[in-house]
């Protein structure tokens, strides 16, 4: 693990060495494994980015002038297109979950969004991940992509909707990145 500062933002990296966990036979696996080894071979090539670029494009997007935390945990990562993004969003059912105080919030809304999505797209490792921010009188969870165009798009995970970090400011000018995961 590595833990630096960039201005303000706390940054950790989860290096890692060769740790796996041995994996007990299972039928599912097999066939997942079968069905996904085509998925390593995509009809266009994929835009891949370094996890030093990663960081780049999210400091650059959320700014690096005041305190907040950024867990990196991959070496490097696939981007997706918008429209592939807006397709796993289709796919996914995480949007019809039914929101509940303190038991089925915002949190609990992008954690699953997150996994689903990690699940679509497996074994690929796109930048998908999120964002929990706070302004002068709340604090919320969404999610995130880092697009093959290298910009950052936000989803709201309780309605699919897609917008930007500049659309939250314009919105909440005081909005701060609290803890950003990918």
């Amino acid at each position: 693990m590595e833990v630096k500062k960039v201005g303000s933002v706390v940054i950790i990296r989860l290096r890692k060495k060769e740790y796996r966990v041995r994996q007990k036979p299972c039928i599912r696996r097999s066939f997942l494994n079968i069905r996904n080894f085509f998925r390593i071979f995509p009809k266009e090539e994929d835009v891949i980015i370094s996890v030093d670029e990663a960081e780049s494009i999210i400091l650059n997007t959320f700014g690096s002038d005041y305190q907040y935390h950024l867990l990196l945990s991959d070496e490097r990562y696939s981007l997706m297109k918008k429209d592939m993004l807006i397709d796993l969003l289709k796919k996914d059912k995480t949007d019809q979950y039914k929101w509940v105080e303190e038991d089925w919030d915002c949190d609990n809304f992008a954690e699953v969004l997150d996994g689903n999505i990690d699940e679509l797209t497996y074994p690929k490792g796109y930048a998908f991940g999120q964002l929990w921010f706070i302004t002068n009188t709340f604090g919320h969870a969404i999610n995130f992509a880092i697009l093959d165009t290298k910009d950052i798009v936000l989803v709201e995970p309780q309605n699919d909707e897609i917008f930007t970090w500049n659309d939250i400011k314009n919105q909440y000018p005081e909005a701060k990145a609290f803890m950003v995961k990918l």
